[in-house]
């Protein structure tokens, strides 16, 4: 009896195994030589492990690093073969396995990459892959539990003509406010268990959903899955900040001191601060912005002290009095300088002093800020211009509020003004008593002008002497936009009424003492300037 039944147990266990599909993880290889050979086997059982649980286990048989080395005949060959298989599926052809799996850890961008190959032996057919980046071993092995049963549920889905199972789409889109907690993943659970963010294929049915964040408040839901659906869920909608209570103090040698506070860059107020802020939060003090080595606890109260270094220099005085800010009225003097050709090809050249008033805010938050200006002067015994205009600023600090680099650009409107020759008036103008009159009599009948739209970059070394006063000197390019010079005159003798400013005509260009006229400084368009501040306080 005893001899009959052996065989008979011998061929149940051989029906068993064959029906059974075996599921080959050979040795995860390192091609950026970066992990210990101890560290890539915890990796490779990693993934025999997720196999395991995922494929069931009456149809499916993880096959173990012993039956791998008895099938290629010894551990030796074993090891080559796994590390240098070029094709994956005719190594799984070799062994005997139905689907093959193998891990390589790489290197892109100066960080460790995991890429994870599926095949099936018998098709050759690559089943699945996935690539992810990460820091160090733990990062491998999330990355494993994340990504590693989606993998091998493949391998049902190939061989699903005998469950009949249908499958759906859940898809949420993330949310980050303000893009806090941005560098770390929103954690995903569905029913209970962890997946990957932010598309998954699930079977039909309904599934309870949990989003949870360090820096957010956890957002669940219930969805339904339907065959071939998809289901869209928008965090953006939903996100909530944790956040907890500061009660935040500054002290300077033991006693209270005001200092101006900074949340994630945005000034909130000074010290003695007390407010609710996001736990994620970055928070600074002083116009320095030290970090505050303070951590937030949701819906806790946290009380700091921030202790301030004992000093003298200015920039740390301003600091503690948060009150500092580098708006000014400003006075800034340049030399005019005017090179034209003539009436009769004769070459001019006019220098003087020209100057600006202006008023200017910068932001102590941000050093950004606005001016506007007006001014004006003369480029000649006989050329006069005013200016007026408006632009951008920013102020660069060089060193502790001594020294800064404030640029801007201006853009502004220039209107000049200058005499004309009688002689060149009457040879245009059909007026002959521009000829016979005296020159003090027609003093006040003619004279040219013309508009002018300029575009003017500025660059400045400014130095402080304390909080009050500043003195700076630059440089100012000018690209301008001028339009043709006009003569408006009065004729001899012609009555006008009162207000009316008489005749304008344009000046043919032979005549015109400023033709091709050149506004420039050693070569360049614009001129140095210097001048003085006067900063006011908050």
């Amino acid at each position: 009896m005893n001899k009959i039944l052996f065989p008979l147990l011998l061929l149940a266990f051989a029906a068993y195994g064959q029906q059974q599909m075996r599921v080959a993880i050979i040795s995860t290889v390192d091609n950026a030589d970066s992990l210990q050979y101890h560290e890539l086997d915890f990796l490779t059982g990693k993934l025999r492990e997720i196999a395991g649980k995922v494929l069931p286990k009456d149809r499916y048989g993880i096959m173990t690093q012993e039956s791998i080395v008895d099938r290629m005949g010894s551990q030796e060959r074993a090891e080559k073969e796994c590390r240098e298989a070029i094709c994956l599926a005719e190594l799984g052809r070799k062994i005997s396995a139905n689907y093959i799996a193998k891990g390589y850890i790489g290197r892109f961008g100066g960080m460790l990459t995991i890429k994870i190959e599926l095949y099936n032996s018998k098709s050759g057919n690559l089943v699945g892959t996935f690539t992810e980046p990460a820091n160090d071993l733990f990062t491998f092995a999330e990355i494993l539990d994340n990504k590693a049963p989606d993998l091998f549920k493949k391998i049902l889905e190939e061989n699903s003509s005998e469950q009949k199972t249908y499958f759906g789409i859940l898809e949420i889109k993330p949310a980050y406010l303000e893009g806090v907690g941005k560098n770390e993943n929103w954690s995903l659970t569905i029913n209970g268990k962890r997946f990957s963010p932010w598309k998954n294929r699930l079977s039909t049915g309904r599934y309870s959903v949990n989003l949870s964040h360090r820096c957010y408040e956890d957002i669940s839901f219930d969805v339904s899955i339907t065959k071939d659906g998809r289901e869209s869920f928008d965090m953006s909608k939903y996100a909530r900040l944790k956040e907890g209570y500061l009660a935040l103090t500054a002290e300077k040698e033991g006693y209270p001191v005001n200092m101006p506070v900074f949340v994630n860059g945005q000034r909130v107020g000074e010290t003695p601060f007390n407010g609710s802020v996001a736990v994620c939060s970055e928070v600074a003090i002083g116009i320095g912005r030290e970090k505050a080595d303070v951590r937030l606890e949701h819906k806790q109260t946290v009380e700091y002290v921030h202790i301030v270094k004992s000093s003298t220099t200015m920039k740390e005085e301003i600091d503690e009095k948060g009150a500092f800010e580098p708006s000014s009225v400003y006075l800034s003097f340049s030399p005019g300088f005017v090179d034209s050709r003539g009436y009769e090809n004769l070459r001019y050249k006019r220098t003087k002093l020209t100057g600006l008033i202006g008023i200017e805010f910068i932001s102590n938050d941000s050093w950004f800020g606005a001016e506007v200006f007006f001014g004006g002067g003369a480029l000649g015994d006989d050329i006069g211009e005013f200016i007026m205009g408006a632009g951008p600023k920013m102020q660069l600090w060089i060193l502790e509020k001594r020294i800064a680099f404030p640029i801007s650009v201006g853009f502004a409107y220039r209107r000049q003004w200058s005499e004309i020759e009688n002689t060149l008036v009457a040879e245009f103008i059909n007026e002959p008593r521009f000829q016979t009159e005296s020159v003090d009599y027609l003093n006040s009948k003619r004279g040219m002008y013309r508009n002018n739209f300029d575009i003017m970059p500025t660059a400045d070394l400014q130095f402080f002497f304390g909080e009050n006063i500043s003195l700076y000197v630059g440089y100012m390019y000018r690209i301008s936009f001028s339009g043709p010079w006009y003569i408006n005159y009065k004729v001899p003798g012609k009555l006008y009424d009162e207000g009316k400013s008489g005749d304008s005509f344009d000046i043919p260009d032979e005549y015109n003492s400023l033709r091709k006229s050149k506004e420039h400084f050693l070569g360049i368009p614009g001129a140095v300037r210097a001048g003085l501040k006067f900063h006011f306080l908050n």
